[in-house]
């Protein structure tokens, strides 16, 4: 039987997007990739850019990108996408609306909605969620745009009770964050260039732990150094910081140059950290709150281990096995023991650790699993 694609046009109003960086605008990019492709979705972005200088259209395969200038003034900009959604000239009818990532998507959500008669779904981010629960201006355009969707995607089953036990009567489902497995795999060469790295930074036989992304202070870091010290670690282990380093907490570093050994390297492109992840032994991610961190997944997917907040989400990913290394956000005397825990461990012990994660995530949290589940959803709110 001929191949028939799906009768459905999706509007996916996003800031997150290609080419800016970051982990929401790499995930936006996997899922609308994978569904154009995989289940041949026709999905037009329309992306509030905070770079673009003018309002475009572009062709592209699957769709269109419709780019718009991330203004001052929201209302003319979203004012704009609506002209240009609304021209009869350019014959465009949507089945569903999606809202990914940001602040204007958000406001722009229940309106169109109503005025494209098309289906409504939020996919929720955590970091999404944390910005704007205690913002009063932005909880009140949360509170429109989830009563007005038919329904909210979000990443853990625990994000999805706290939505549920605040906003008891909105339609909330958990669908798992993924990662694109497509030449996300370390090559012989990279394990080398690990090996050199290590041997030019004399890191021997010590404890390399990378923290890889957005270094800022919500991100835990400073706790983290700070635990520790109090532990007396930190003649044990080599920190690796890849990204930019926000400048507060780049000074507080500064000031404890003496007791640590940490290297430093700006913002990388995601090929280029394939031969940066082998390089450690761990990787850490204290957050204090926001959403599931890509690193957790892609350091996973190479069998890295990761001393790890366990945030919403973070046990739905790992394996029971890596739960020594978990803790409670905050708490200190866990992290501690956490710390504790990864010192401690074997090499063999890290080595099956590692073999057991990069298991689970290639069975279970593919962009390929990702996408059957979002179109799962878009035809159960057809």
């Amino acid at each position: 039987m001929p191949f028939r694609p799906i009768s459905m046009r999706i509007l996916w109003l996003t800031e997150s997007f290609p080419p800016h960086h970051g982990g929401t605008s790499q995930d936006c990019d996997r899922i609308v990739s994978s569904l154009r492709r995989i289940h041949r979705l026709e999905i037009d972005v329309a992306h509030f850019s905070r770079t673009a200088k003018y309002f475009s259209v572009e062709e592209v395969k699957g769709g269109k990108l419709i780019t718009m200038p991330f203004a001052d003034d929201p209302a003319h900009t979203i004012n704009l996408l609506y002209n240009y959604l609304s021209d009869p000239s350019n014959n465009i009818s949507y089945t569903h609306l999606v809202a990914f990532g940001g602040y204007q998507p958000v406001l722009a959500f229940s309106p169109l909605k109503a005025w494209l008669k098309a289906t409504g779904i939020i996919l929720l981010r955590g970091n999404d969620f944390t910005a704007s629960i205690f913002n009063p201006v932005r909880r009140s355009l949360l509170h429109d745009a989830l009563h007005a969707a038919d329904m909210i995607s979000v990443l853990s089953d625990d994000l999805k009770q706290r939505l549920q036990s605040f906003y008891p009567d909105v339609n909330v489902v958990t669908t798992p964050p993924a990662i694109c497995l497509d030449n996300w795999n370390s090559t012989e060469s990279d394990y080398e260039q690990a090996a050199k790295f290590r041997q030019e930074h004399n890191i021997d036989n010590k404890i390399l732990i990378g923290i890889i992304g957005q270094l800022k202070e919500k991100n835990g870091l400073s706790f983290f150094f700070n635990c520790v010290l109090k532990m007396n670690f930190h003649d044990q282990i080599y920190f690796l910081l890849i990204g930019n380093l926000e400048e507060g907490l780049k000074n507080w570093l500064e000031d404890k140059k003496d007791f640590f050994n940490i290297i430093h390297i700006p913002f990388m492109e995601r090929e280029e950290l394939l031969h940066k992840y082998p390089a450690c032994d761990f990787v850490a991610m204290p957050f204090h709150y926001d959403g599931l961190p890509n690193t957790l997944l892609e350091a996973s997917a190479l069998g890295i281990p990761a001393i790890a907040s366990a945030l919403p989400g973070v046990k739905e990913i790992l394996p029971e096995e890596a739960n020594s290394l978990l803790f409670h956000p905050g708490n200190a005397n866990e992290c501690s023991q956490a710390l504790a825990n990864a010192l401690l461990m074997t090499s063999k012990q890290k080595k099956e650790l590692g073999e057991t994660l990069k298991k689970r995530i290639r069975e279970e949290f593919s962009a390929e699993i990702e996408a059957d589940n979002y179109l799962t959803l878009f035809k159960l709110i057809s």
